[in-house]
């Protein structure tokens, strides 16, 4: 795994699976592909602008030994790909699931669950104040919930939390290795005082959470985009 294009092949493998299975005749992922980009495109503005900031902040950074050298910024090419890549994929597997699997035993929690998690955040932001990364995601994720919860009719919620928790198995492989696992140095590198240094494996907790508003947000904005019934189901 010792390669300057680690990074790459693991953005490349992630897509991968995907464009491979697109054609699947009950998904038809092929469909949703070009809005599923623009989606990606959209969220990923705020999300580099966060990690450009953090970048030159000293809050994380990126082991020059796993990069292939080409910048934008402070962000090599490679992390700006993870903001298509992951997104697309996720959005692939959101589909493909609800495509196979419409009923959802989840859809009549949906709204506890999203209250639960706002009220679970609160007091996080307030006890861990003095991390950047983490009362940053938390405060983020918080205020989207709320949104989604008080204000933004969201009839597929119950959708995204079954994907995330499906998207969770690629997510601790693919993160695992960009933090450590498996290789002789992470990747991606954290700054101790950045974030509450409880890690799961090599991953910081605070990425789960972060994960989960990169998806969220992204598999809001393309069924904004959509004309598909709720949950991309065909």
């Amino acid at each position: 795994m010792e390669s300057n294009y680690l990074y790459l092949f693991i953005n490349i493998f992630t897509i991968s699976g995907p464009l491979l299975l697109s054609f699947d005749k009950k998904v038809a992922f092929y469909q949703i592909l070009p809005k599923a980009f623009i989606a990606a495109a959209i969220v990923a503005v705020p999300f580099l602008i966060w990690d450009e900031i953090f970048t030159r902040a000293g809050f994380w950074g990126f082991n020059p030994d796993y990069l292939s050298g080409i910048y934008f910024g402070s962000l090599p090419l490679e992390e700006v790909l993870f903001f298509f890549t992951i997104p697309i994929a996720c959005t692939f597997i959101y589909a493909v699931i609800n495509n196979w699997f419409p009923t959802n035993a989840l859809a009549a929690k949906e709204k506890r669950i999203t209250s639960g998690l706002f009220i679970f955040l609160i007091p996080l932001v307030i006890i861990h104040h003095e991390f950047w990364y983490t009362v940053t995601t938390f405060s983020l994720l918080a205020i989207f919930l709320g949104y989604l919860r008080w204000y933004q009719e969201t009839p597929y919620m119950h959708f995204i939390y079954r994907a995330y928790l499906v998207c969770l198995i690629p997510f601790c492989i693919v993160n695992g290795i960009l933090t450590g696992s498996m290789i002789n140095a992470p990747v991606v590198w954290y700054n101790e005082n950045a974030f509450t240094s409880i890690r799961l494996g090599t991953i910081p907790f605070e990425d789960f959470l972060y994960a989960f508003l990169l998806i969220l947000a992204n598999i809001v904005v393309i069924e904004r985009l959509s004309e598909r019934k709720a949950g991309l189901i065909r």
